[in-house]
């Protein structure tokens, strides 16, 4: 074969092959940007659920202080007492499932932590809201 053909073969041929690794490398890419696209979506929302638990458990301790400051009133103190309730069932079941999400044993353990923290303030709400009570609407027996 002449070298006037040789040379324009050759050329087409590594034209072609240039341009199949370049397909090849723009697909690799595109299936690595949707494995972190994946990888962002998942932690995003698993951030998206902390911050509603840390809205929900803001909530309590706020509707806990309004049970403390306007509790004389039945009305008010059943009210807010059942607000206090609410946002810490809100609390326990966003974290449980942010723990039943997340990977790894180290920040589960970290969950677990604050989930049995969270039960050991609610029980102690309830001892605050008791004394509370027994010492006739004082805010500051039932904060102690």
């Amino acid at each position: 074969m002449r070298l006037g053909l040789r040379l324009p073969l050759a050329f087409v041929v590594l034209l072609v092959l240039s341009a199949m690794a370049g397909l090849f490398g723009i697909q690799r890419l595109n299936s690595s940007l949707g494995v972190y696209a994946q990888v962002i979506g998942s932690d995003f929302a698993l951030v998206r659920q902390v911050n509603l638990a840390s809205a929900a458990f803001r909530d309590q301790v706020q509707n806990w202080n309004h049970t403390l400051l306007r509790g004389v009133d039945l009305q008010e103190r059943n009210h807010y007492w059942a607000e206090t309730q609410k946002d810490q069932a809100r609390v326990r079941t966003i974290m449980q499932d942010v723990r039943s999400r997340v990977e790894g044993a180290a920040l589960q353990g970290l969950i677990d932590q604050f989930v049995a923290a969270h039960a050991n303030m609610s029980q102690n709400y309830q001892k605050g809201l008791d004394a509370f009570v027994a010492a006739g609407f004082d805010p500051v027996a039932g904060d102690g």
